[in-house]
């Protein structure tokens, strides 16, 4: 998992007072549409219940994305001390 904030965006209507968090999921390929669906619906409803009191105070877009990565896709990382 990765936070990566965002200190130069714009809300569609400039309010500045406005706020966003967007969930991007990466998976392989093999789930079907609506397995899909139903992890995109559980991911959403958990991030609103998570934040909860600043979702109910504030205008707050919360957007989860799934996207399948290709079959031939490859990650390489090293974990240091």
């Amino acid at each position: 998992t990765r936070a990566e904030p965002r200190d130069k965006y714009f809300i569609a209507d400039g309010d500045p007072t406005y706020g966003f968090v967007h969930l991007t999921v990466r998976i392989r390929p093999g789930r079907d549409d609506a397995t899909k669906k139903l992890i995109g619906e559980a991911l959403l409803k958990a991030m609103v219940d998570y934040l909860g009191p600043s979702y109910a105070k504030r205008k707050l877009a919360v957007n989860a994305e799934i996207t399948e990565v290709s079959p031939t896709s490859f990650l390489h990382r090293t974990i240091g001390n």
